[in-house]
């Protein structure tokens, strides 16, 4: 315990010691000397021509303003929606389509793209086959033979927006009959 006494009593005296060490440096007296070539020497040992010298201001530094970000730029508008000016079907691209097993894809576009609460439907042969989010639907169990399909575009509301112009497929799949013969 005693020891532990004589340590925080000596780490107390060395601090003491180093504080009086740094402020005594601080207050020390500056002096001016100027050689026979003219060259100026500041020191704090008086000498023989020194001069004590006492600076006019004391130094200090002024910190630069930081830099201010950039404003941040206004974000992009969308111009207002004034109608879609275009809905096609950009797939089944021609006529005669093989589909086996009566399915087939379709595959829509609209200009501008499709927007948020709008949903597109899929007319096989003028009756609402799919509705959708997107401009893909996939049909399946068709008939062979001659198909009328389109695309309409409707809001929430059911109201319809655009509709593409009828595209006629022809369905192509085997014949029973044939695979009997």
């Amino acid at each position: 315990m005693r020891r532990d006494g004589y340590c925080t009593v000596r780490s107390t005296a060395t601090a003491v010691a180093v504080a009086m060490l740094a402020f005594g440096a601080s207050a020390a007296p500056v002096y001016r000397l100027v050689d026979a070539d003219g060259r100026v020497t500041f020191t704090d040992m008086p000498g023989p021509g020194a001069e004590r010298f006492l600076p006019d201001t004391p130094n200090t530094y002024r910190a630069r303003q930081p830099q201010s970000r950039p404003p941040e730029p206004a974000p992009v508008q969308r111009d207002a929606f004034t109608g879609y000016r275009g809905v096609a079907i950009a797939w089944p691209k021609a006529e005669a389509v093989r589909a086996n097993d009566g399915r087939i894809r379709i595959v829509a576009a609209t200009e501008p793209s499709l927007q948020s609460g709008h949903r597109a439907v899929v007319l096989l042969d003028g009756q609402a086959a799919q509705r959708s989010e997107g401009l893909t639907f996939e049909l399946a169990e068709l008939d062979r033979g001659r198909h009328e399909l389109s695309v309409r575009i409707v809001d929430g509301d059911g109201q319809v927006l655009a509709q593409s112009r009828p595209k006629i497929i022809h369905l192509l799949r085997a014949s029973r009959r044939a695979a009997l013969k």
